[in-house]
């Protein structure tokens, strides 16, 4: 979903786009990758394992020409948030998962010296939760002491850039200290939720459950986690946060109990409609959009760092 929002918002920049390789270790998702990207390259390795050799023997095995420090423009990083979200009792900042952000990040920026920058992307908790302070301490040091790059960061909300869904995130935005401009964050374009009714995404719509309080109530008909029906939200609200776990809740008018969001509904929240997903069953379809980045809000600030950039 990430080397989509990046597709789209190099052509809303007018810009060529090649991509060299999109580098993950899940199957999941390097099976949807070739579904929807099929001219692209899929690197299924660990990321910690990730060189130029390695990605560079990983091109020459599909016939592609290798690379050299300096020849990327832009790396995005979406790293798991698993153990750095607030909605994990079980959260650290020293979890091996967390260190491929705060180790990571700066290592592979070391690696490959991208002449532009760098996009990296995760949930707000890393800076605004006091457990996992310390993990964005390190990350911030380990940055600096890069020296290559100037970097900012700031946590913003897809509902205030015309999503479906409020999901706050950590956005860091990276450029080689060579490039003069200034680094900026997209100003929001949501002027009025009430023009973004969950009631034009679902017309039936009701009620809905935010996704905080899936854990309260366990229908014992459906074996839904529905949450307390009163911490419930009037459908005319921004819908809550997607979880990859499954659970959100809509009650509307052609339902006599609470169902799960369908989902093409969910593809539509996270700008997605025409993704193909194969055979893939609901539960691994959830797992997959749960875990990945609203696609609009993405392309939004992606493309307000290239209009300052890229040349």
């Amino acid at each position: 979903m990430g080397s989509e929002a990046i597709k789209q918002a190099i052509i809303d920049s007018g810009h060529e786009f090649i991509e060299i390789a999109c580098v993950d270790f899940g199957e999941l998702q390097e099976f949807v990758y070739y579904k929807n990207h099929a001219k692209g390259l899929y690197c299924r390795i660990d990321i910690r394992e990730l060189t130029l050799e390695v990605l560079n023997a990983f091109l020459i095995s599909k016939g592609r020409d290798t690379i050299q420090k300096q020849e990327i423009d832009l790396i995005l990083f979406s790293t798991s948030c698993t153990f750095a979200s607030g909605l994990n009792n079980y959260r650290t900042p020293y979890h091996e998962i967390n260190q491929l952000t705060t180790v990571e990040i700066p290592r592979i920026l070391r690696e490959f010296e991208p002449k532009v920058g760098f996009i990296a992307e995760n949930v707000g908790d890393i800076v605004t939760d006091k457990v996992l302070r310390p993990m964005f301490i390190e990350f911030k040091r380990a940055l600096k002491s890069h020296g290559m790059y100037d970097f900012k960061y700031d946590v913003l909300n897809s509902a205030d850039y015309n999503c479906w869904t409020s999901r706050p995130r950590l956005i860091i935005l990276g450029k080689a200290k060579s490039l003069k401009a200034k680094i900026t964050f997209p100003e929001p374009t949501t002027i009025n939720y009430t023009d973004y009714y969950l009631n034009k995404l679902i017309p039936t719509a009701l009620r809905y459950n935010a996704g905080l309080y899936r854990y309260d109530i366990i229908d014992p008909e459906t074996n839904m986690l529905i949450g307390r029906e009163e911490k419930w939200l009037s459908a005319d609200r921004i819908i809550g946060t997607v979880t990859a776990t499954g659970g959100e809740g809509i009650l509307d008018s052609d339902y006599d109990k609470p169902r799960s969001l369908s989902i093409p509904e969910l593809k539509k929240i996270f700008g997605i409609e025409h993704f193909d997903f194969g055979d893939l069953d609901d539960s691994q379809i959830h797992f997959l959009i749960g875990n990945g980045i609203v696609v609009p809000f993405l392309r939004v600030i992606a493309k307000h760092y290239m209009d300052q950039f890229f040349n």
